[in-house]
């Protein structure tokens, strides 16, 4: 409802979050205030969805209606654009021509934008997973999932997963078994990094007990990582 204050506050069997928001939904904007930090963050939809027709962007809406407060502030200071379904659709069915596996949404790192189906709220947190990801931190906007500490304990993952007999997912579609693509968060570090996004502001995920088992290292470094950026300054983070 336009004009009220919604609560938000991350509590699951995954993420027990300190941060409580007040959300505020205005004509053409989104007042996200953190009220353990003091800190407000801004939305300004008419510009994150230029590029949307107005199904999109009442699609787009509803769906942030339901999203975490926290989440919404990772938007406000991570996310300038979103794009529309159209020209998601053109970029997935290029991907399967050239022979890659189908996905749910991209990230575009130097534009800073989400392109994605308007109808998944999983995938849109797990696309913000992305964009936290490349967070600028320490004089870097560089994957934080590819630094050495995390890689490595996403290969000790995999390892542990492979010898239990699960098949891994691959990004080219000839190289993947049947059943491999629920594990799609195997293909890179960055893409598990992304999925306990998902699982952390969700609850769930696709393969959700295996990455539990199996990648418990790679879920407590990130969740120590994502407490390090809420820290951040603002004005440091939009570099």
């Amino acid at each position: 409802k336009q004009g009220a204050i919604r609560n938000s506050q991350v509590k699951n069997n995954y993420y027990q979050s300190k941060n409580v928001y007040d959300i505020l939904f205005g004509t053409n904007h989104i007042i996200i205030k953190n009220k353990t930090t003091g800190q407000t963050s801004f939305i300004n939809t008419d510009k994150l969805f230029l590029y949307l027709n107005v199904q999109d962007y009442q699609n787009y809406i509803e769906i942030f209606r339901k999203l975490p407060g926290e989440t919404l502030e990772f938007i406000a200071h991570e996310i300038k654009f979103m794009t529309s379904l159209a020209e998601f659709q053109k970029i997935n069915e290029l991907r399967v021509k050239n022979g890659f596996i189908r996905i749910r949404g991209y990230y575009s790192k130097d534009k800073e934008m989400i392109r994605i189906d308007p109808t998944h709220i999983e995938e849109i947190i797990h696309e913000v997973g992305h964009a936290v990801d490349f967070t600028y931190l320490n004089g870097s906007n560089e994957s934080r999932a590819v630094s050495s500490k995390y890689s490595e304990a996403f290969e000790r993952g995999v390892k542990k997963f492979e010898a239990a007999g699960y098949p891994r997912c691959y990004i080219k579609m000839e190289q993947n078994k049947p059943g491999s693509l629920k594990y799609y968060f195997t293909t890179n570090p960055q893409e598990c990094w992304a999925r306990i996004f998902e699982l952390l502001y969700t609850g769930h995920c696709d393969g959700q007990d295996v990455l539990i088992k199996y990648f418990d290292e790679c879920i407590e470094l990130e969740k120590a990582m994502i407490e390090k950026t809420q820290k951040m300054k603002p004005d440091i983070r939009l570099k």
